[in-house]
């Protein structure tokens, strides 16, 4: 009976060394490995992070965001203002119109400017009759592009249109949208 219990003890002691052998030599080193690849690459994600931050001109950056808030350059009395994404070419008594951020083109009379306007996705075009007559600003407004926002709420969109009764407004659909 004794030399069983000192066979099981045994082989139970050899079991365990070789668990532990394993465990020190074989597993430990592995999930520490796999812990410094991800330190590894985190790290590198963070000297990418500092690189750009060491880019950034926070200057240039304050200047465009004041231009984006300055009411000089999205407000105008006379003239199309100037808007990224956006060109604008005279062709006699229209003008065309491309909307290079947004996808689309058209043509506009050449008595309304682009004006009040800061986003490429929403373009007003305001009647100068309306500007020369002092008119107040929400009163300029004759042609309101709104582009559609995939990610914005359909029915929202439906129901505005369905509300309106101004038979001088008119939606239109471009490629299904």
């Amino acid at each position: 009976m004794k030399q069983k219990i000192f066979t099981l003890l045994s082989v139970f002691l050899v079991f365990l060394f070789f668990s532990l052998f394993y465990y020190y030599e074989f597993y430990l080193p592995q999930k520490n490995q796999r812990k410094i690849i991800e330190l590894k690459k985190r790290l590198e994600e963070v000297q990418k992070d500092i690189e750009r931050l060491k880019k950034f001109d926070e200057e240039k950056y304050a200047e465009k965001i004041t231009n984006i808030l300055s009411f000089e350059n999205f407000i105008s009395t006379t003239t199309d203002i100037q808007l990224e994404g956006v060109e604008i070419i005279p062709k006699g008594d229209r003008k065309l119109v491309i909307n290079h951020a947004e996808g689309y083109e058209i043509e506009v009379p050449n008595d309304v400017i682009l004006n009040q306007t800061w986003s490429t996705k929403n373009l007003h075009f305001d009647a100068l009759d309306a500007i020369k007559t002092g008119m107040p600003p929400h009163y300029w407004t004759v042609i309101y592009i709104w582009v559609w926002d995939k990610e914005r709420d359909k029915q929202m969109f439906d129901e505005y249109y369905n509300d309106l009764k101004d038979p001088n407004i008119t939606k239109l659909v471009v490629n299904g949208q």
